[in-house]
Parts: structure tokens; sequence; C-alpha cells
């Protein structure tokens, strides 16, 4: 949190900060632990819409990292619970896709309906942490 005490909410690459009734709303910039604007490379944090969607079997999430760090990535039912784990490993910077293959960690065929995946990213450099939240749908 910022130093008057507030914790900001991160949604896609901006900052809200709410101070009591007032808002404001500041770009977040990504560096690397070179000090390099990944930007400037053209490349930034990227959690990209599944595909295909709605699906059926399976699907494949994307994201992009401009530097190496720990990636969670969770799949929830619409009443918030966890349905599975894709992954909790560190990955190196670029562009990656996992598959889901419509099972819960038991293995167990999951029913159709909505359901959100979360990108939790802990960049190696010690910069900020990443999250994002995306919603897909499974149609049988």
């Amino acid at each position: 949190f910022d130093p008057a005490g507030r914790w900001p909410e991160v949604l896609d690459g901006w900052v809200m900060d709410h101070k009591d009734t007032d808002w404001a709303i500041e770009r977040v910039k990504v560096e690397s632990a070179t000090g390099e604007n990944p930007a400037e490379r053209g490349v930034t944090i990227e959690l990209k819409q599944n595909y295909p969607n709605p699906f059926n079997p399976s699907t494949t999430i994307g994201f992009t990292l401009p530097d190496a760090g720990k990636v969670t990535l969770r799949i929830y039912s619409l009443t918030g619970q966890l349905v599975r784990e894709l992954t909790h490993a560190s990955y190196p910077s670029g562009r990656h896709q996992l598959v889901w293959d419509a099972l819960d960690e038991k293995g167990a065929r999951v029913a159709s309906g909505i359901y959100f995946y979360k990108l939790a990213i802990q960049p190696e450099s010690g910069g900020a942490p990443f999250v994002q939240t995306r919603k897909m749908t499974l149609l049988k």
C-alpha cells in the first residue's frame, strides 16, 4: 500500500486509488530488474481471453510476461470455489499457454456454466504483484 496507508486496487494495468469518496486512476508502469521499461520493447503483462470461448471440452489460456516471475493460474466456479490450479511455478519472460480440460482437482468433469480464471504473478525482480481475472463459459 501507499505511504498514506491506502490499499490500491489493481485492475488490468490500472490502479484505482480510493481516498474517502474521491477516486484517482493512475497508469501502472512495469519495469524490469535492469530498469528497462518492457513497454518500450513492446512487452507488457497480459492475460488473454481464453479460446475458444464458449468451449467444450477444453480451452487455451494465454499470458505474457515481460520478465521472469512466479505464476499461479487458478480456475474458480461462479460461487468462488477453487476448481483447479493449473500452475504454480516460475516462468521465464515471454508468451505462455496453458490448457484447461474442464476437469477439477480430482479429475472429475465439471458442469456446464460460467467459470473464472485468475492469473497472479510475482515478478522475480521483486516488483509489484500482478493479478487479473477473466470469465469463460463451458458448454456441453
